[in-house]
């Protein structure tokens, strides 16, 4: 699998997705962030009331379909979300992992 992956690509076919269907109004700061939320819990209730592994999800298709899903959602949520303030994904990530390396510091030196 490749892991490798063009945000700024993937940003302009969900923004294209959503200008075909007239959305921009309905996507505000509000609701992007109470979408991801939404999403988000629905993730989380493919766990409710199971405590499935990494390898449990990859061996069952229909579960790693659903899981993927809802992963999809979520990602599109925040890339949009990360779209309308022009934010730069790489740099608002590495500059979070940098933050919390320090409130975090590795035990190996």
């Amino acid at each position: 699998m490749n892991n490798r992956v063009d945000i700024q690509s993937l940003i302009c076919e969900i923004n294209k997705f959503v200008h075909e269907r007239g959305w921009e109004k309905h996507h505000t700061p509000r609701n992007i962030a109470t979408s991801v939320a939404i999403e988000s819990a629905e993730l989380l209730e493919h766990f409710q009331w199971d405590h499935l592994s990494y390898d449990d999800i990859k061996n069952d298709e229909e579960k790693l379909k659903a899981i993927s899903h809802e992963l999809a959602d979520v990602i599109i949520y925040l890339l949009r979300f990360i779209h309308n303030p022009d934010l730069d994904f790489e740099e608002i990530v590495r500059e979070k992992i940098i933050e919390n390396g320090k409130k975090y510091p590795s035990e190996k030196c």
